[in-house]
């Protein structure tokens, strides 16, 4: 079982938002044929991957990484998650601050603007109310929003990996791009709305 999640940390925080986002807004598209398909080429995807990296693999799974890596949570600096809503908070012309304590592949992994163009260029009173797109989608964004809770509990409190099962096998500094990704990808839903 611990084989098969020896895959890439970048790979399971998208797939895990992915999953909370068609989850949350597009459960109709959750159907037995379509879920069949997608086992399929995964299994096919993993069969192939196994017959190319074949005699790598037991030898990968006796080393510290990426074989028997756990993790704990927590360790993620709060600007660096408010770094995803305001992208230059760590920067100063492209680099990292002097007193950041990272490089500068991980300051804002996916850090835009656009919850800030949201809030200054949306119709805030039409979106929410009425027959708005958030009363609309209050069911999917209860998911969204518990899926973002459990992100920021991996991502900021120190609690114990076996808490959180597939997760603890991504630094919660790696899981930065899982939480972006979900985070964001609610905004470019709420656009057209």
């Amino acid at each position: 079982m611990a084989d098969l999640f020896v895959i890439s940390p970048f790979i399971i925080g998208g797939a895990f938002a992915l999953m909370v986002l068609v989850a949350a807004f597009r459960p109709d598209t959750i159907r037995l044929s379509p879920v069949l398909v997608a086992v399929t080429a995964g299994v096919c995807g993993a069969g192939l991957a196994y017959l190319h990296f074949a005699d790598l693999i037991p030898l990968m799974r006796s080393t510290a990484y990426p074989g028997e890596r756990l993790f704990n949570g927590g360790g993620v600096q709060g600007l660096q998650v408010l770094a995803h809503v305001f992208p230059y908070l760590v920067t100063a012309r492209y680099e990292p601050l002097s007193l950041w304590p990272t490089n500068f592949c991980e300051i804002a992994v996916v850090g835009t603007f656009l919850p800030l163009a949201m809030a200054c260029f949306c119709r805030i009173p039409e979106t929410v109310g009425g027959s708005g797109w958030i009363r609309a989608n209050g069911p999917g964004l209860l998911v969204w929003f518990s899926a973002v809770i459990l992100l920021l509990v991996w991502l900021l409190v120190p609690v114990s990996g076996s808490f959180f099962p597939i997760l603890n096998q991504v630094a919660p500094g790696r899981m930065l791009w899982g939480f972006g990704l979900l985070f964001f990808l609610v905004f470019a839903l709420l656009g057209p709305a």
